[in-house]
């Protein structure tokens, strides 16, 4: 979804922070020797009435290693509620929140008297030097639940806000509903952190809550794929973050020559386009092919011989993406909100569909949908606007 934005000027003030080690809240997880959690602020410029902040915070990789991640707190004047907010796919690093304040969602969460919390998603922001595990979603979740302890501490340490009495809720639209939903699993199994905290729910929007699903419906024909530049970011992704599993395997043997002429992988890699401009030069790429004007692909004009005929290659990619479905292995404990648009274009309704018959076959019934209408780019902004 394009983004309205707007670039917000660096104020020379930098500030470290040093969590104790005696709060078991501002422990970073999966970290045995529970170090000292220390974070960089940097003050930004205040809009619509946000004190407004960067900080650079550790977070798991997906090498195992520490990365060092950033991500924006926004915190107006007597706050009345805390939205931890999962921004959606970014293709260009100019685009994430530390780097720039979208405006509607800025003016949503201002006239809401709302802390707003978004990590930069791993590989954008100060890790931008990373591939993006964009369809690794606990990977991305893990990295967010970081940053809400991060902020959280630094409003309590910093800005003196009782964090627990205030109302906390989960958000995010398209890849950031997933990332979302993935963040309330592992807060619920952090209880230091749940009883600390006073969530609520998540709202999550048109998410793609099982990618190899998604990638089933890539791979049919019959399908007209509308978002394009998303499928090189899959596979950067999986081929990255499971070198073992794709030894001697290159990326010609996912993707079509064609696909790869057109020049969208490199696109992608430089992050620099946005999402609409990597598709514009995918589909005038393929329309002087073909002598049309199409905004769509197949799957055969995408992928490589070998994924259409879903031999090991395929299978591969398919059992990487199997490993963060979010429509199993867990039981939620807490409200979720779910928005979706049956004329959905590129998350198609199947998604939200398929996480309810979830939810229903585990007996969870504390959720609500809330039908939308209009296609990806126009119901996520109705949702930043519900």
């Amino acid at each position: 979804m394009k983004r309205l934005h707007f670039i917000i000027p660096l104020i020379a003030a930098i500030l470290v922070i040093s969590c104790g080690k005696d709060d078991p809240y501002c422990k970073l997880p999966e970290d045995p020797e529970e170090p000292e959690l220390s974070y960089l602020v940097t003050p930004l410029a205040s809009s619509d009435g946000l004190k407004q902040y960067k900080i650079e915070y550790d977070t798991p990789g997906y090498d195992g290693k520490t990365v060092r991640a950033s991500m924006l707190l926004a915190v107006p004047k007597k706050p009345n509620c805390i939205v931890s907010d999962a921004h959606y796919t970014v293709f260009s690093d100019k685009e994430v929140p530390s780097n720039t304040t979208p405006t509607l969602v800025s003016s949503s969460y201002s006239l809401l008297k709302a802390v707003w919390i978004s990590a930069d998603y791993i590989g954008y922001g100060t890790s931008k030097d990373h591939t993006h595990p964009y369809s690794r979603t606990y990977l991305n979740a893990k990295a967010q639940l970081n940053a809400m302890k991060v902020g959280l501490c630094y409003m309590r340490d910093s800005l003196g806000i009782d964090y627990g009495r205030i109302p906390l809720y989960l958000c995010g639209h398209s890849q950031g509903g997933a990332v979302a939903l993935a963040t309330q699993r592992y807060l619920e199994e952090d209880k230091d952190m749940l009883n600390a905290v006073n969530f609520r729910g998540s709202y999550i929007s048109s998410g793609p809550y099982d990618m190899s699903r998604m990638m089933d419906m890539w791979v049919d024909d019959e399908v007209k794929i509308a978002y394009p530049c998303a499928i090189p970011l899959v596979i950067d992704s999986v081929m990255e973050t499971f070198p073992d599993k794709f030894k001697g395997i290159d990326i010609s043997d996912c993707l079509s020559k064609d696909f790869i002429d057109s020049g969208a992988v490199e696109a992608v890699r430089s992050k620099e386009l946005e999402g609409g401009e990597i598709n514009s030069v995918i589909f005038r790429h393929f329309n002087e092919i073909r002598g049309t004007r199409e905004e769509h692909l197949t799957a055969s004009e995408a992928f490589s011989p070998r994924v259409l005929a879903k031999d090991t290659v395929y299978e591969k990619i398919r059992d990487c993406l199997e490993k963060d479905n979010l429509c199993k292995g867990w039981t939620p404990s807490h409200h979720i909100e779910l928005y979706h648009s049956h004329d959905d274009e590129i998350v198609p309704w199947e998604m939200t569909v398929e996480l309810i018959d979830y939810f229903e076959s585990i007996g969870f019934d504390d959720f609500k949908l809330n039908g939308m209408m209009g296609d990806h780019t126009l119901s996520g902004t109705m949702f930043y606007l519900a």
